[in-house]
């Protein structure tokens, strides 16, 4: 025989020390953790903030606006466009009644809960509810189980 031909028999396989040492990472899933770290570090860094516009979403948003008039030289009035109210005060003057009267027109619009955000809050600090799944029959009703019933003979009982 070629001695070609034996040394080709031992080509292929598994080799020693070959490959990645055991334990390692990929580098792609190394690349993945560093992104998914600096994710995490920014969503701790702006957690207040995400909690608090989540609370809003579950609770719902009031704001209120305020549709200024103007008065030219000439005692022309003009509306201004609706403008967002933010100062603490002004609001409370105004659910206090305090501007009733006024040339400037003031107005709540609110923004309903989102579900979705109430129950994620929920989640987070009760935990959540069980969730069933229907593995077994794909959605489908079952058959009803058909159920032999028979009749019981009291000759067959032996009396004690």
């Amino acid at each position: 025989m070629d001695d070609n031909l034996k040394e080709k028999s031992t080509w292929g396989g598994k080799r020693p020390n070959a490959g990645r040492p055991e334990g390692s990472k990929n580098s792609k899933t190394i690349d993945n953790e560093i992104v998914e770290d600096e994710i995490r570090q920014r969503v701790l860094r702006g957690k207040e903030a995400l909690i608090n516009a989540q609370f809003n979403l579950a609770t719902g948003v009031a704001h209120l606006f305020v549709i200024e008039t103007e008065t030219d030289v000439n005692g022309k009035k003009t509306k201004k466009r609706p403008r967002l109210v933010e100062d603490q005060q002004t609001i409370e003057n105004y659910l206090n009644g305090d501007y009733e009267g006024e040339d400037d027109y003031y107005y709540i619009t609110t923004k309903l809960p989102d579900n979705k955000a109430i129950d994620s809050l929920i989640d987070r600090t009760i935990g959540k509810s069980m969730q069933r799944t229907d593995v077994t029959s794909g959605g489908k009703e079952f058959p009803q189980p058909i159920i032999n019933v028979l009749p019981i003979n009291n000759s067959d009982q032996k009396d004690n």
